[in-house]
């Protein structure tokens, strides 16, 4: 039975089924249906949700707490449609002095068999999550409305004292009610003003408004009311936001649970334990697992449960399926018997398949697990290793300290270095503005410009004297018998022979 009520197909089966027969319950009254067919569809309905109903009843561990109000009502349901459709009749036939007014009663509770719609708030998570978002949110609610009722009541006992003045006298004289006579009515007012069910703004502000020595009192009112009310709107509004994300996050850790239950198989899985326990010694040795899994029909099943791999077809793939059965297996021996009592066996079937992790994250945390007990019990190795721990943070705090005192040097070091630098950008700064020329005739020439000129000037002169020579030695005269000519001689001189 509880194989049957967590299919997916039962579940769907049925809520299409409840569809269907409040689909057809419509038509019924639309059309006057009266025939053997419709009273044969009628008992097929009832037969089948007597069966559902008796399904999900068995398939129960628990009936206390609130969590199976929606079993509670559709079985009332179908109790009901059960008398009415095969005690009463059998009730009638025996006596037949039987009040009519029972009889109605019964035919009236038919009608209830729509109330079976609400299952479908189970089926369609959107609407699931608003009715419980809806249902949490009622103690929120109440303890907002109690807050305001408190504020309330301290805001009006600060105007009816402010009121109490001759000017505050004057300005409801011409109303027709005087709002401010006590403060409990001044509440109420208030109380309806927020919810847009008085119209405070003329029968209590404008009269405030009106008079000098109640003016700042309207003002004040008008605040509060503006205040109160985006504050109250921003309250609820953020109530309803936080229950329905809330139910969210709990709606989905109660359906991955549910997949869980769905999926978990506890009782094959106990069963498969203790076809492998051959001895009946109530615990499982490391021998009767691997001989289990690998000469037994239901050893790929046993594996397949546990997350290892089912079929190894080579000698490769026969290794490493032995190495994942070991590695389960250590990681379930966290006490390091080398044989697992059923109970722990069970407990880390439920742990793989109910945790998020990968099957190497869990082996992981189990032997991390069983490193930590084997540690605890080691206190002659854990002494010596805590100790020699504290010596290597001595000297790496010595190490830091002498890295410091080096830093400390080369800074010293350093410093007169980085001014020599900085004189010699500031010389190199002196040249560069020296070299530049000038722009206008008015300028004076700098000095190192005027001497990078007369440098060049001078290289000239050498280069052109070089060039005499040579050309006066091609001439076949010597540089020395050449004395100043007039322009007339030099131009004899440099014409073609």
């Amino acid at each position: 039975m509880r194989y049957i009520n967590k299919t997916i197909f039962f579940r769907n089966f049925f809520g299409c089924l409840i569809v269907f027969n409040t689909a057809y319950m419509g038509f019924e009254v639309d059309n006057d249906w009266d025939n053997p067919f419709q009273d044969a569809l009628e008992h097929i309905f009832v037969a089948l949700f007597l069966m559902e109903t008796i399904v999900r009843m068995t398939a129960t561990e628990h009936f206390k707490g609130t969590n199976n109000s929606f079993l509670y009502f559709d079985s009332a349901i179908v109790l009901v449609s059960v008398l009415n459709k095969w005690i009463l009749p059998v009730i009638l036939r025996v006596h037949s002095g039987t009040d009519m007014k029972l009889i109605q009663v019964f035919r009236v509770c038919r009608i209830l068999r729509l109330a079976r719609l609400l299952r479908l708030v189970q089926f369609l998570r959107p609407l699931r999550l608003m009715e419980r978002s809806l249902r949490r949110g009622v103690a929120h609610f109440l303890s907002i409305m109690i807050f305001l009722v408190f504020f309330l009541y301290a805001a009006s006992l600060i105007f009816i004292y402010q009121l109490k003045t001759p000017a505050g006298k004057i300005a409801f004289e011409n109303q027709p009610d005087n709002y401010t006579e006590n403060v409990l009515k001044l509440m109420v007012y208030l109380f309806d003003a927020l919810f847009c069910g008085f119209d405070w703004v003329d029968k209590l502000a404008r009269p405030l408004l009106s008079q000098d020595g109640t003016r700042g009192v309207g003002v004040l009112l008008m605040i509060l009311m503006f205040c109160t009310k985006i504050a109250l709107c921003n309250l609820i509004t953020a109530s309803m936001v936080e229950n329905y994300f809330a139910t969210m996050h709990l709606d989905t850790v109660e359906m991955e649970e549910e997949d869980l239950y769905r999926h978990l198989d506890v009782e094959g899985f106990k069963q498969l334990i203790e076809e492998v326990d051959e001895k009946n010694l109530g615990r499982i040795s490391w021998k009767m697992f691997a001989r289990y899994a690998r000469t037994h029909q239901n050893g790929p099943k046993l594996l397949s449960l546990l997350g290892i791999t089912d079929t190894a077809k080579n000698d490769f793939q026969k290794k490493e399926q032995l190495l994942e059965m070991w590695k389960v297996f250590q990681a379930l021996d966290v006490a390091g018997e080398e044989s697992i009592p059923y109970e722990v066996f069970s407990l880390g079937y439920v742990k793989f398949k109910g945790s998020k992790k990968k099957m190497q994250g869990l082996i992981f945390d189990y032997l991390l697990k069983h490193v930590l007990l084997t540690v605890c019990h080691q206190e002659n190795l854990v002494l010596p290793m805590e100790r020699h721990i504290a010596s290597l943070d001595n000297q790496l705090l010595e190490r830091l300290r002498h890295l410091k005192y080096i830093q400390m040097d080369m800074e010293d070091i350093v410093k007169p270095v980085s001014a020599k630098l900085s004189q010699l950008e500031e010389t190199f700064a002196e040249a560069s503005e020296s070299m530049k020329f000038p722009t206008s005739n008015a300028e004076v020439v700098p000095v190192g410009c005027a001497s990078h000129a007369a440098m060049t000037l001078q290289n000239e002169i050498d280069a052109l004297k070089i060039a005499t020579e040579a050309f006066l030695a091609s001439r076949g005269i010597a540089a020395q018998d050449i004395l100043p000519a007039p322009t007339a001689a030099w131009l004899k001189l440099t014409s073609p022979a």
